[in-house]
C-alpha cells in the first residue's frame, strides 16, 4: 500500500514540473521579446547552492547583467544562477522576452530554463514507473508462492483430518 502511495506522489510532482512546464511554453509564446545588451558579468551562486558565490577557495559561477529597452525606459535582467564557463561575454547581444504588463519581473532570456523543467518531469515519471514495475513484480512472486519466503517455510508436522483441518496434537506421556 505504501508503495502504491509512493507512485501516486511520484507521479503527481511530474504533473507539477509537467504544468510548469507548460506554463513557461505557453508564456515564450506570448511573450514580446527585445534585444539586450550584456552589460557585465556578475558572480553568483550555482544553480541549485544557497551559498554565497565570494566564499573563499572556491571558484565562482558568473552570470550575465543584461539591459534591455522597454519603450524609452531601460531595465536589467539577471538569472539567479550562473556557471562556471559562462556562455557571455560583455557587449554581446541577447535576445530578452518579457510580458508587456511588467517587463521589470517577467524579464527572461529566450530559451533559458526550456530543457530543465521537462527533464525533472521525465525524471520523475520514470521513477514512478519502476517502481509501479517492482511492486507489480514483487506482488506477483508473493501470489504465486515462488518467492524465497515461501520456499523456505517448514511443511506443517501435524496431522489433518479428512476436512483440511489440522488435529490437536496429544501430549505424549512416559511411563
Amino acid at each position: 500500500m505504501v508503495g502504491v502511495l509512493v507512485c501516486l506522489y511520484l507521479i503527481g510532482i511530474g504533473v507539477a514540473f509537467t504544468v510548469l512546464a507548460q506554463d513557461r511554453d505557453r508564456f515564450s509564446d506570448s511573450a514580446v521579446s527585445t534585444q539586450g545588451t550584456v552589460i557585465r558579468m556578475e558572480p553568483v551562486p550555482y544553480v541549485g547552492s544557497a551559498r554565497d558565490p565570494a566564499t573563499k577557495g572556491t571558484r565562482p559561477a558568473y552570470a550575465p547583467v543584461i539591459s534591455y529597452p522597454v519603450g524609452k525606459k531601460k531595465y536589467e535582467y539577471q538569472p539567479s544562477h550562473g556557471t562556471y564557463r559562462p556562455r557571455w561575454h560583455v557587449g554581446q547581444q541577447v535576445t530578452i522576452i518579457y510580458d508587456p504588463s511588467d517587463p521589470e519581473i517577467t524579464a527572461r532570456i529566450r530559451g533559458e530554463g526550456k530543457f530543465l523543467l521537462p527533464v525533472i518531469a521525465g525524471g520523475f515519471y520514470t521513477c514512478a514507473l519502476i517502481m509501479g514495475l517492482v511492486l507489480f513484480a514483487t506482488r506477483s512472486i508473493v501470489q504465486t508462492g515462488t518467492g524465497p519466503s515461501n520456499r523456505l517455510r517448514p511443511a506443517a508436522s501435524s496431522p489433518s483430518t479428512a476436512d483440511g483441518r489440522s488435529r490437536p496434537r496429544r501430549p505424549v506421556t512416559h511411563r
